[in-house]
């Protein structure tokens, strides 16, 4: 694995006309997403082959496990909080335009109701 210190962006390799920048930094989200899933999946693979040629487990035993208690439980905590950093974004976005809604019902309240005082 390269360690140069350059921290890498995915980013589309031509633009696509009329497309919405919020789609295209979806899209580079999705595409680093990806490249990180792709890494570990390799890395796994080495752990793997590298623990079966030294006959300390086989691939075999990985894939009969079946996580049971607290490993489930732990799994589905670290499965939560990942998609919560994932959808973040997304998240943060909808918070913004909920609260820049209520605003806008709030001013429309006050409106109203100097409307009807007069």
């Amino acid at each position: 694995m390269a360690t140069d210190g350059i921290v890498r962006v995915a980013t589309p390799r031509r633009a696509i006309p009329n497309e919405d920048p919020e789609v295209g930094r979806l899209s580079a989200m999705v595409m680093a997403l990806l490249g990180e899933l792709a890494i570990t999946r390799e890395r796994l693979d080495t752990v793997e082959r590298l623990l079966e040629a030294a006959n300390v487990l086989r691939q075999s035993d990985v894939e009969a496990y079946d996580p049971t208690g607290q490993a489930s439980a732990e799994r589905e905590q670290l499965r939560k909080r990942q998609i919560g950093k994932v959808l973040r974004p997304l998240q943060v976005d909808i918070e913004k335009t909920v609260a820049n809604v209520q605003q806008k019902v709030a001013n429309a309240d006050a409106v109203l109701e100097e409307e009807v005082k007069k």
